[in-house]
């Protein structure tokens, strides 16, 4: 059967993995508790988020695209529990809301991105125990990559505490699906038409994704940040604005010449990868 063009890009990334994994059986090998380990080493900032109001310990942070249903401890500051949620629509956020029955705090991108590395340092997943990259043709046309439910078209996980074999991948690969902006293949939004094959997330998800992937020291994550950020070099979504001249002198002729300068706001643009995985 033919292979739909717009998977193309993941078998080559398939494929390379196959082929690290085999030639490091020792690396994938471990043990979703040894791999934990090594996620504790990837240290995140600890940013404290708004006291909820009035002492309520379970609250819903809401930003773009996402829901966070979290729960504090007593000092009201340490996550104790998260799940996040991801919406291919924001008037999915309603249904949800009013099924979790807790009060809602709106943030904006920047604490939803903290909450969301927080959450990613919870010890909240199940792993799979089969810790060899078992994989079939039904594997390799879902688009996952081998011991991840996370990493590649979509996911496989059946809630968000399921992990693959591959906790510290995908744990990377879970947070960065859940970027409050984000446009998938063939979808508009934010002024923007994403015509690529794969998702465009905001810079700042990316940026995340990319420490993460370092962070997770393994030839699994070497790989898929080597094809997502060198091999593909996905663009990502930010605000543009750029520098324009509003006055260029009374008596001046020449173009090149401006005696002042502002900044004109073009809004959500898609722009050239920031980052080169090494």
């Amino acid at each position: 059967m033919p292979v739909p063009p717009g998977r193309c890009w993941l078998l080559v990334l398939l494929v390379a993995t196959l082929a690290l994994a085999e030639a490091s059986a020792t690396v994938f090998g471990t043990s979703a508790s040894a791999v934990a380990s090594s996620v504790s080493q990837v240290e995140v900032p600890a940013v404290p988020l708004a006291v909820p109001p009035g002492g309520v310990k379970k609250v819903m942070y809401y930003d773009g695209k996402t829901l966070a249903r979290v729960e504090y401890g007593q000092d009201g500051v340490t996550l104790q529990t998260c799940r996040l949620f991801e919406l291919d629509d924001e008037r999915e956020a309603e249904p949800i809301i009013k099924a979790q029955g807790l009060p809602v705090q709106p943030v904006d991108l920047a604490t939803m991105l903290r909450l969301i590395s927080q959450c990613r340092e919870l010890r909240d997943w199940t792993a799979s125990t089969n810790s060899t990259l078992q994989w079939s043709a039904s594997s390799l046309w879902s688009g996952i990559i081998p011991g991840t439910k996370w990493c590649g078209l979509g996911d496989i996980a059946s809630s968000y505490e399921d992990l693959g074999s591959q906790v510290a991948v995908d744990l990377c690969c879970r947070a960065h699906d859940h970027c409050p902006v984000k446009l998938k293949a063939f979808r508009s939004g934010y002024g923007l038409v994403n015509f690529s094959l794969y998702t465009k997330s905001h810079c700042d998800c990316d940026r995340d994704f990319h420490g993460c992937l370092r962070g997770a020291k393994s030839n699994i994550a070497d790989t898929i940040g080597n094809v997502y950020f060198n091999v593909i070099k996905v663009p990502c979504i930010r605000k543009v604005r750029k520098a324009v001249c509003t006055d260029r002198g009374r008596y001046s002729r020449n173009e090149n010449n401006c005696e002042a300068w502002a900044y004109q706001e073009l809004g959500m643009q898609f722009v050239p990868t920031e980052h080169h995985y090494e």
